[in-house]
């Protein structure tokens, strides 16, 4: 399935795809939140929070995205393209019914801002 990804952008936000060089990106926003995000999110191993594991999670996010099972956008915000949050559609049916699942993270600095609004709307 060849699939057009398209990048989104507000005024203070952008919402794109990240290609597994932003592995070190992803594995900071993680680390910041890891005490934040502990009462929700499941037990992982050790390699979870390190720079492969996080590329690995990328890689896994393209291929669902070519093969339409899945679309991982990642909340960057400000002049550096900072990490905020993600947005992840999963488990994608594309049958009579068409729906998914939806799961989203936001960072523990920015949960009481506009970003996930802006990003889920």
């Amino acid at each position: 399935m060849n699939i057009k990804i398209p990048t989104l952008q507000t005024a203070r936000l952008i919402m794109s795809p990240l290609p597994p060089d932003r592995a070190e990106d992803v594995l900071d926003f993680y680390r910041r939140n890891q005490a934040f995000f502990k009462p929700w999110e499941p037990e992982r191993d050790q390699e979870y929070l390190t720079v492969e594991g996080q590329r690995r999670v990328l890689e896994k996010a393209w291929e669902a995205m070519e093969n339409g099972s899945g679309f991982l956008f990642w909340m960057q915000h400000g002049p550096d393209n900072t990490l905020v949050g993600c947005v992840n559609f999963f488990n994608v049916i594309r049958e009579a019914f068409q729906s998914c699942l939806l799961g989203y993270k936001t960072d523990q600095a920015h949960k009481t801002s506009d970003a996930r609004i802006l990003a889920i709307g």
